[in-house]
């Protein structure tokens, strides 16, 4: 070591500074702290969510309250209402009604008169017919004392008439015999016309 130079050992690591870390953000390491604020926004804004929820509950009840207490003036009015509605339907009841016994009523017309026409014994002949607002009135001529006890049957079984009546025939002379029918048209309330 003569010639003058020391050997010194220099440890280069020791002066130099460690270096600053960098920052360096890489999608790992933000996915895990977005997951907890949007859990906590979930939590958070769901009870919020509940909250408001809550409160908007409260105040439908309380105006459904104060619909209840106000609506003690209308009651009578409601009742005026569903009355005049009870009024109205028993109208239409009693019209349905009227419109059934109009449909049951047996008016006399041609369908009525064959169907008369279509039961005469062949040896009957319709002398006479008369129509009112009660009954229609045969008069008849034959030549048997049979027919007129059996037209009057086959009158009464068509069930057109509420009844036929027949009081027996007379002798007419010259072997004729006249008989009456007297056949009742039903009335709308089921009984027999007075």
């Amino acid at each position: 070591m003569s010639d003058g130079k020391l050997k010194t050992t220099v440890n280069m690591f020791k002066t130099q500074k460690p270096p600053t870390p960098k920052v360096k953000v890489s999608g790992k390491s933000l996915a895990m702290p977005l997951i907890v604020v949007a859990a906590a926004v979930l939590v958070f804004g769901g009870y919020g969510l509940v909250l408001m929820q809550g409160s908007s509950l409260d105040a439908q009840v309380a105006t459904q309250q104060a619909i209840s207490i106000g609506s003690i003036d209308v009651t009578g009015e409601g009742q005026d209402l569903q009355q005049q509605v009870e009024e109205y339907q028993w109208y239409d009841t009693q019209a349905a009604a009227a419109q059934a016994v109009l449909g049951s009523v047996v008016e006399f017309d041609s369908g009525i008169y064959a169907s008369i026409d279509s039961v005469r014994p062949g040896n009957v002949t319709i002398e006479d017919l008369a129509v009112t607002d009660e009954s229609v009135m045969i008069n008849c001529v034959t030549t048997s004392n049979a027919p007129p006890a059996d037209f009057a049957e086959a009158l009464d079984t068509m069930g057109i008439f509420s009844s036929v009546g027949y009081s027996g025939f007379r002798d007419a002379g010259e072997g004729r015999y006249e008989f009456s029918l007297t056949c009742v048209l039903p009335t709308p309330f089921g009984g027999e016309a007075q």
